[in-house]
Formats: structure tokens, C-alpha cells, sequence
């Protein structure tokens, strides 16, 4: 019990220095993350949004050298064409987003009492951005540079950011499919019955159309196939260039429930052989990647 009371009274004194020993830094900063998105290339960020989940994001920055933040705190940013003219940008192939395309919420960050991250709104129009084709990939740029601030100082080598923004549909994602499929040879003689149960990958082609890295339970280019969900939930089912030669066509019917998230597809695969799949596959989608985070399910 001695021992025990000792080691009470030890642990309380050190209890009670400890905030004494919190010291704040002595100056405060703000700056960007050094985050890149997946880009590979320092100062440049890559940015995703998703059709029909808000064509919206935030953009922010951080505040550093204090524990705690008891006071709004803010900082001054501009669009900086410039910086699309340096060496990395240029090889990138990255273009100026047009002013059109986008509306920010404020020209400073503003951080609130208690947070450390200060945020700016930016939202892309929905008809100018996702109706450009250069918007399915990481092309149009929004360069950012902060130019004052409360603090004592903005980080000199974190005070720029390129952010390169794309757009990708709600049907992206990886699909857990199960269904099953039935085989024939050229002279309609069936051959075999399997059940599936595999994954797909869809990655979006346009608006509304993403292309399956397979078929049934085949993937790789020479099966990959376009997937059209049209506005009244019917799907609309093509080949690929490189799948030319496993001719997809629909064998019922083919829909997609928003509610679910979900394609049940009824399709046959005709080879040049003559011989051909039927497929009956209900696939719900399970997650996506999305600038280097995994979404689960939704």
C-alpha cells in the first residue's frame, strides 16, 4: 500500500506540470497540405468530383503553432496564373480552369475559433464543366497562392497550390456481382452452367456511361464493355473497340435502381466461333477509389 500511495502521489505531480509544460510555438503559420491527391508532383493536388453528389469541394489550409486555437484566424489567396507556367505544370499537360467554370465561396480562408484548418467552397457549374470532355480527366487547374494573412507568417514553401480537378459519374465503383451463366456452342447445344461471383470495375466514359473491365467472369481489354444507364433507369449494354470480337447483346431486361445502387443486367456474349454466353448478373456497387481514399459503401 506504501508503494502503491508513493506511486499515486508521483503520477499526480506529473499530472499537474503538465500543462504547464504546453508551450505554443512562438509564431504562427498558415500554409497548404502537402497533400498531392495522387499527382505525383509537388505543389499540385488532385481533385475529384462526383456527378449527382454535388459538384462541390472544399479547398484549405492549415494553421500551425499553436495547441489550441481560441480566435478566428484568416488569410488572403488569389488566382495566380503564373504558377501554370512552371516546368512541372507545363509537362503535365494541365490547362487554367476557366473563370466560368467555377464560383469560390470567399477570397480569404477564414479559421474559426477551436479549428485548425481554415476552407473556401468551390463549385463547377453543371452544364459548362461536365458537358467539357477535357473534365474526365485531371486537366483544368485552378492555381491558388496566398498573399497575407493574421498570423505571423505564410509558409514560403507551402503557399501555392495547383489544383487539378475532374469530374466522375455515380456509377464509378467496384461492383460485387453474382448471377449465373449458361454457355453454348455454335449449334445452341448447352454446354455448361456456372453461377458468379466476382467483382467488376466500372470507370465513367461520359455522362451517364461508365465501361466494365469485364464480362461474366472474364476481365482484361478483350472483354471490357459500355454500360449506359439512361434517364428512365433502362441500360443500355455495347462492346468496346477492344472487346469487338465478344459482340454483347441484350437477352432481357437491363436496369440500374438508384435506390440500391444496383445493375441487373440480361445480356449474351457471341463469339466469332458461333458460340455464346448467356448472362443473367445483379451487381451492386460496393466502393470506388477517389483521389487515393477508398469510399465504401454508401
Amino acid at each position: 500500500m506504501r508503494k502503491l500511495f508513493i506511486l499515486l502521489i508521483i503520477v499526480g505531480l506529473f499530472s499537474s506540470c503538465y500543462d504547464e509544460f504546453r508551450f505554443d510555438h512562438v509564431f504562427t503559420s498558415v500554409a497548404f497540405s502537402s497533400a498531392d491527391g495522387g499527382s505525383n508532383i509537388t505543389g499540385v493536388m488532385h481533385r475529384t468530383v462526383v456527378k449527382n453528389e454535388g459538384l462541390k469541394m472544399d479547398i484549405g489550409i492549415n494553421l500551425t503553432g499553436v495547441l489550441e486555437n481560441e480566435e478566428e484566424r484568416w488569410a488572403e489567396f488569389t488566382i495566380d496564373p503564373t504558377l501554370m507556367d512552371a516546368e512541372k505544370v507545363k509537362s503535365a499537360g494541365y490547362e487554367l480552369l476557366p473563370s466560368n467554370y467555377y464560383s469560390l465561396s470567399d477570397t480569404k480562408f477564414i479559421i474559426k475559433a477551436g479549428e485548425i484548418l481554415g476552407k473556401v467552397t468551390l463549385t463547377l457549374d453543371s452544364a459548362k464543366f461536365v458537358n467539357d470532355p477535357k473534365a474526365l480527366k485531371h486537366i483544368y487547374a485552378i492555381p491558388l497562392r496566398l498573399t497575407s494573412t493574421s498570423e505571423d507568417s505564410i509558409n514560403s514553401t507551402l503557399n501555392t497550390k495547383v489544383i487539378v480537378i475532374k469530374y466522375i459519374n455515380h456509377y464509378e465503383g467496384f461492383y460485387d456481382q453474382t448471377g449465373t451463366l449458361i454457355e453454348y456452342d455454335a449449334k445452341g447445344v448447352q454446354t455448361s452452367t456456372s453461377a458468379l461471383k466476382n467483382v467488376l470495375n466500372f470507370t465513367t466514359l461520359s455522362l451517364d456511361s461508365v465501361v466494365s473491365d469485364g464480362m461474366f467472369n472474364m476481365t482484361g481489354a478483350a472483354y471490357t464493355m459500355k454500360i449506359f444507364a439512361k434517364s428512365d433507369n433502362t441500360v443500355y449494354l455495347g462492346n468496346t473497340i477492344g472487346s469487338a470480337k465478344n459482340v454483347v447483346t441484350p437477352d432481357g431486361s437491363n436496369t440500374y435502381d438508384p435506390l440500391t445502387s444496383t445493375f441487373t443486367l440480361n445480356y449474351k456474349v457471341t463469339t466469332d466461333s458461333g458460340a455464346y454466353k448467356k448472362v443473367s448478373a445483379t451487381l451492386k456497387w460496393r466502393n470506388r477509389l477517389r483521389d487515393g481514399i477508398n469510399e465504401w459503401r454508401r
